[in-house]
């Protein structure tokens, strides 16, 4: 049986190898280089040949597959990227609110072959699952995009309506699309049962929609490192399938038949997302295994869930979920057992009797833990590369709040179930499983607000510690004798080593600037002493840039800010803001007073200064002065500009103010010789004049863009006056965050 899982190993990772190879040639090169490499070891090493042979011959079927579903699949739609097309999309589900419109999936028939599309409509337009939308559509090839996350969930078009799409209401439902309404049903009935500030959690535990849970909730739980919980994934299916277990008292046929259908509905009701499709196949695989007596392997049943995806989509091998999630089960399968066997030695959590209560709860907490460690040992260096962010917390987290969650997903459950048929007694159970998520949420939201609690990889001394922690780890497993006390002071020893480092650096420069990498859009720290600035908190992608932003700071130990400046209300500047104030103190918001001023954007803050005059203002040991835009001026020749001076620096930032609003603030104030200019409109040809690069003459020019976008940013006219004058030119979408020290 171990066969399944060398051969699926191998088609996973030259499917994954072959996302970089766009050529089809060179996939049908590296097809042929894998067969070639399993036949040389089969004969060069009888014993490990086989393992190699199995696991090349998976690679040769990957890189062919890949080969096959581009040409032949895919082909038809890579020629439509960037252009416009009538078309006729079912939609497969309800529609999800944005702060630029609605969001739905459905699917289209192109050169008579499906293919799910996610398409955009206008704010308040009513679309249920098996609608018909009529339209011309704007499209992009998803591969084409630089973004690995609509492709592994098998969508591989994006629809912009150009013009009016016209919806026809389908009747009735296809069959297919009932989980999409019982999803529905489901979370209109947690909606009218649960406190406003427990029913988002609920909707997003049980069901992995979070479009309802608050910024804050989000990020109390990615702090502390439960994030995972409302990931629909296998600690779901597993929570279920005990329900199933005991409710059909344990008798193999009957868990069979009721099991398998509840677990294919709770699939498709979670919206056969890659963590949930896989969890299924394998808790399948187990019951059919209990059925007739045979023996369940793990790393088999994970390799046959990661092949049924990877045969589904070779690009679900580029989804996150997919990763995390295959990942963590390799991690409890390799790791927890060797951990949870250290633990439970009878020198020491083993020395007590296991009938015993102190037994039970040692066994259990040895458990929770092997398999945490397990799980994040594998899954770790994925969070740092995706995300940028890792979780101290998250063992002690998982520990106390884990076991509190399989009650909490019961309740919701239970609450469900009673609301057919009793609506009052189902309000009061949902107020009692209420109390539990708010216990969830405190016990979370303290461990993540502990002090480092969570590290940033933009942190270069942070990420040393990541590095030499998986240094000692695998130093740990492999030398003889190990000895964990050594182990676990040298990781103590680097934690606070760094951290110290970390910290020390923020108070022994005079500033440093940051330019955070948010794609199209704008965001700048400027910290010096104890004070921090920031600049902007938005980007064209949504309104995650406010947690980045908090994540920068938190890595710094900065829990309050200074101030907060918004140059102008576009969204790629703004999309932020609310979710940055939610997250994190700021004493004083500075917004532009302008004919379009977005007041909305004051409440909650505790002082707002509209900026109409020139302002200046204490930073550090420097100074930043404000610059208002023309009186009565709109859009972006109402931009602010800040000058921010400290000890032998000078930078600005324009916002997206015009060659106009540029002369403006040459005449507003003697501008003097830039150390940094923030590149303004993110580098677009109307910014950036010869007349404000003639006074100012910066030594080094910073453009915040996002990676092929769709403007052309920056503009190659923009970089040759750039390098007219001698500018050192850095872009996010190079260099990633930009961090300025000085």
């Amino acid at each position: 049986m171990r066969k399944l899982m060398w051969f699926t190993l191998g088609f996973a990772a030259i499917a994954g190898l072959g996302m970089f190879l766009t050529d089809p040639l060179q996939r049908l090169i590296l097809a042929l280089l894998c067969l070639t490499l399993g036949v040389f070891f089969r004969i060069l090493s009888p014993s490990w040949g086989r393992v190699v042979l199995m696991a090349m011959a998976g690679g040769t079927v990957g890189a062919l597959w890949l080969f096959a579903y581009g040409q032949v699949y895919l082909s038809p739609l890579e020629a439509l990227d960037g252009k416009s097309q009538a078309l006729v999309i079912e939609a497969s589900d309800y529609p999800v609110e944005t702060q630029r419109g609605q969001t739905a999936d459905g699917y289209v028939t192109l050169a008579g072959r499906s293919y799910k599309i996610r398409f955009y409509l206008d704010q308040g337009e009513t679309v249920c699952p098996g609608d018909k939308i009529h339209g011309t559509f704007s499209l992009r090839f998803t591969p084409e995009m630089d973004n690995a996350y609509y492709p592994g969930l098998g969508i591989f078009l994006m629809g912009y309506p150009v013009g009016n799409p016209v919806v026809v209401p389908g009747d009735p439902l296809p069959w297919q699309y009932f989980p999409a309404q019982l999803r529905r049903s489901a979370m209109d009935t947690i909606a009218n049962l649960f406190p406003s500030d427990t029913a988002g959690f609920a909707q997003a535990l049980l069901l992995g929609q979070t479009e309802n849970m608050s910024a804050e909730t989000d990020r109390i739980l990615e702090q502390s490192g439960i994030r995972h919980v409302v990931a629909v994934s296998g600690l779901h299916v597993s929570i279920l399938f005990g329900l199933v277990h005991l409710l059909t008292r344990r008798k193999r046929w009957l868990t069979a038949l009721v099991g398998i259908p509840v677990l294919l509905l709770f699939s498709g009701v979670a919206g056969f997302s890659p963590s949930i499709v896989r969890a299924c196949a394998m808790q399948v695989l187990m019951i059919l295994a209990m059925l007739w007596e045979r023996e369940y392997d793990p790393p088999t049943a994970l390799a046959f869930g990661a092949g049924i995806l990877l045969l589904w989509n070779p690009y679900t091998i580029t989804s996150v979920s997919f990763q995390l999630s295959v990942g963590s089960m390799a991690g409890i399968f390799l790791i927890s057992g060797k951990i949870r066997g250290y633990l439970m030695d009878r020198k020491r959590l083993g020395r007590w009797n296991r009938k015993t209560l102190p037994g039970r709860i040692a066994a259990w907490g040895a458990a929770s833990f092997s398999v945490t460690m397990g799980a994040m040992l594998i899954t770790t260096p994925i969070c740092a590369y995706y995300f940028g962010t890792v979780s101290l917390v998250s063992p002690i987290s998982n520990l106390l709040l884990l076991w509190l969650i399989t009650w909490i997903f019961y309740g919701i459950i239970l609450c469900l179930l009673v609301a057919g048929f009793l609506a009052p007694l189902a309000g009061f159970l949902a107020q009692v499983v209420s109390w539990g998520i708010r216990i969830v949420l405190g016990g979370a939201k303290v461990l993540g607000n502990l002090p480092y609690a969570t590290i940033s990889t933009e942190n270069v001394y942070l990420l040393g510690f990541l590095v030499f922690a998986y240094v000692l780890v695998i130093l740990f497993l492999f030398l003889r004798p190990r000895k964990p006390r050594i182990l676990c002071v040298c990781l103590a020893i680097g934690l606070v080593s760094s951290i110290f480092f970390s910290t020390l650096e923020r108070f022994t420069g005079s500033y440093r600037v940051t330019v955070l990498d948010v794609g199209q859009g704008q965001c700048v720290l400027i910290q010096s002493g104890r004070d921090c600035f920031v600049v902007d908190c938005g980007s064209q992608s949504g309104d995650w840039v406010g947690e980045l932003a908090v994540d920068a700071l938190k890595e710094q130990g900065i829990s309050q800010i200074t101030g907060l400046i918004l140059t102008h209300y576009d969204y790629d500047h703004a999309s932020g803001v609310r979710d940055l104030m939610e997250l994190v103190d700021t004493d004083t918001l500075y917004l532009p007073h302008t004919p379009d001023a977005d007041r909305s954007l004051a409440q909650g803050a505790e002082q707002v200064y509209w900026i109409s005059t020139v302002l200046e203002l204490p930073c550090g040991t420097g100074k930043i002065t404000i610059l208002p835009g023309e009186k009565d001026s709109t859009d972006n020749e109402s931009s602010l500009c800040i000058l921010f001076q400290a000890e032998n620096c000078d930078i600005l930032i324009t916002g997206d103010r015009d060659q106009n609003g540029e002369e403006y603030l040459l005449e507003q104030i003697d501008l003097p010789r830039l150390d940094v200019l923030i590149v303004g409109h993110h580098g677009a040809d109307s910014s950036t004049g010869l007349p404000l690069l003639e006074k100012t003459r910066p030594d080094t020019a910073v453009i915040s863009v996002g990676a092929n976008n769709s403007y052309g940013h920056p503009q190659p006219q923009v970089l040759q006056r750039l390098e007219l004058f001698g500018c050192r030119v850095l872009r996010t979408d190079q260099n990633g965050t930009i961090v300025l020290r000085g």
